[in-house]
Formats: structure tokens, C-alpha cells, sequence
């Protein structure tokens, strides 16, 4: 562990967790389902589509992660 992280440990009594396989599931099909309907609703361009996707994806990721997180005992 880095000292930095180490650091970070002490300090908040929590250690760094890593990101669940099913965060990353989560966080993948929420952009897809996001972009698909922004793509086919909307006259964004392409890009716009994408950032926006990408955005609520992470999110949805960040939330899930936390749940577990939760879940597992570490708040």
C-alpha cells in the first residue's frame, strides 16, 4: 500500500476498497441504456450522447459501489 493511501487509512479507519465486478456491470449497462435511447430520441450529436452516457454510468457505478460497500460493513 502507498503511503499516501496508507495515510488514508489511518486516518479514516477504512481501507481503499476496489471496485465490484458487478459496479462495473451495473455502470456499463446504464450508459448503454442511456445512450441508446439519447441516440435514438434525441438530435444531440454523437459526442454529446456519449458524455452524457458516460456521466450517468459513472454514477450509477459510484452508487453501486457505495451499496456494497454498505452491505459489506464498511462505511
Amino acid at each position: 500500500m502507498s503511503e499516501t493511501n496508507q495515510r488514508d487509512a489511518e486516518g479514516t479507519g477504512r481501507t481503499p476498497r476496489r471496485a465490484s465486478p458487478v459496479a462495473s456491470i451495473a455502470m456499463l449497462l446504464v450508459a448503454g441504456i442511456v445512450w441508446f435511447f439519447l441516440h435514438n430520441l434525441t438530435d444531440l450529436h454523437v459526442v454529446v450522447e456519449l458524455l452524457v452516457a458516460a456521466v450517468a454510468g459513472g454514477i450509477a457505478g459510484f452508487v453501486v459501489q457505495e451499496i456494497a460497500g454498505r452491505r459489506r460493513g464498511q462505511v
